[in-house]
């Protein structure tokens, strides 16, 4: 997480949010009289939410960074650390796909609890975890259909499209902060940064759309129709 003068920067994970937390801290330390604070937790690091944000800077402004869900999973997929950790206990899952990871259909990913693109945004964006947690599992359809989501988020965020974020993390520092357009300009041709580790194994032939027939993209929009009413853009 960074806090600045003008805004917080909430970190979602496998959004790109390595790319605008380096951009960030490229750009604020040419103006050492500007605020900027890189926060981490002892358990989410980089990835805090909403909640953990110190109380004095509750109120300013959130920016975030939204990905088309397909292309989001897909990602998840490549970066090793989920089926390193999965079904630890499980010897025949084990022995059947730990040389051979990408053997696992994608849907075992889809499935797993802890993968919910739903779930992860309400972790990250709302003012009470638990209780919008609460209410979004005791019937997730109706969370959606009355968008109690906007009860329970903090109100006053900004997305930017992962698609698009050089230009979009431009424009979104022109409107909202002192900068001027020839101190940004680095940003527009800067290549797309990655965690430092050897967990990122998805190639450029990869694309979202050739692991997703028909059936599995409905099955989708289904489990995360929280994240395709709030950014209908991805729903064609």
């Amino acid at each position: 997480m960074i806090i600045t003068d003008n805004f917080s920067f909430i970190h979602v994970y496998k959004t790109g949010g390595t790319f605008v937390d380096n951009t960030l801290k490229d750009l604020y330390f040419k103006y050492p009289n500007l605020k900027f604070y890189y926060l981490e937790d002892s358990i989410y690091k980089c990835h805090c939410p909403y909640s953990k944000i110190p109380e004095q800077y509750k109120n300013l402004p959130v920016l975030s960074i939204i990905r088309n869900p397909f292309d989001w999973y897909v990602s998840i997929y490549f970066y090793g650390s989920w089926w390193r950790n999965q079904h630890k206990e499980d010897i025949d899952w084990l022995s059947k796909y730990i040389n051979k990871p990408f053997d696992v259909p994608i849907k075992e990913l889809i499935d797993r609890k802890s993968t919910n693109i739903s779930k992860s945004i309400i972790f990250f964006f709302s003012k009470n975890i638990e209780e919008s947690m609460k209410e979004f599992e005791n019937d997730p359809i109706l969370y959606v259909k009355e968008k109690k989501y906007k009860t329970y988020f903090f109100d006053k965020i900004s997305w930017i499209h992962q698609e698009n974020l050089n230009e979009e993390l431009i424009n979104y520092l022109l409107n909202n902060c002192n900068f001027d357009h020839s101190s940004l300009e680095f940003i527009r041709d800067k290549p797309k940064i990655l965690p430092f580790d050897d967990l990122h194994l998805r190639k450029k032939e990869h694309k979202w759309e050739t692991f997703f027939d028909k059936e599995l993209i409905e099955y989708v929009k289904e489990k995360d129709s929280l994240v395709f009413d709030m950014f209908p853009e991805y729903i064609n």
